[in-house]
């Protein structure tokens, strides 16, 4: 694609944005698929934007989501963002260094990334798994004990997005997704 573009002349013209979905297990924590699990492996994606007028091989690694792309691309194209958008770029200074995730596929999997300190719970099993990424990059560590940690307050931040994302597809639904 990108000798296409050079060839054309459209190389220097053109932000060339490569993503991927998911990530991948090869039995880190047990599990050899996609959508098992929340770990590291299981959601660290690529991202890789290509222009040589706004990139110079620098390395980035914002705590973000796929959520986040779209708004990027506005941002870096100077393009105001839809109101109902809930991404921001990944370059703004005003936004968090955090993501949250869901699982649907193996019980029902909340979670939230916020700097290095990520969080796990299992609404199935009622399991909270707290990791320092910093220290502990595998997730081999849960930091979270019964005895020792305010388990309300861990999830705090879980329960405010899944109400935020309850009154945003109850607004979609009466909007007509409008």
């Amino acid at each position: 694609i990108l000798e296409s573009l050079k060839q054309s002349g459209k190389l220097d013209s053109t932000l060339v944005v490569i993503l991927g979905d998911h990530g991948e297990a090869f039995g880190e924590h047990g599990d050899y698929i996609h959508a098992s699990a929340i770990y590291e492996e299981n959601i660290h994606i690529p991202l890789i934007m290509i222009n040589k007028h706004l990139f110079h091989d620098e390395v980035a690694h914002p705590v973000g989501g796929i959520i986040d792309i779209a708004p990027t691309i506005f941002d870096i194209l100077g393009l105001p963002l839809p109101k109902q958008w809930q991404g921001r770029s990944l370059f703004s200074e005003q936004r968090p260094n955090k993501t949250f995730f869901f699982n649907p596929w193996a019980g029902f999997l909340f979670g939230y990334r916020e700097n290095d300190r990520k969080v796990i719970f299992n609404a199935t099993t009622g399991k909270v798994e707290e990791y320092d990424l910093k220290a502990d990059s595998g997730e081999r560590t849960n930091l979270f004990t019964v005895d020792a940690g305010d388990r309300n307050a861990l999830l705090q931040p879980i329960a405010g997005w899944v109400q935020s994302q309850r009154q945003r597809v109850a607004d979609l639904v009466a909007a007509g997704f409008g």
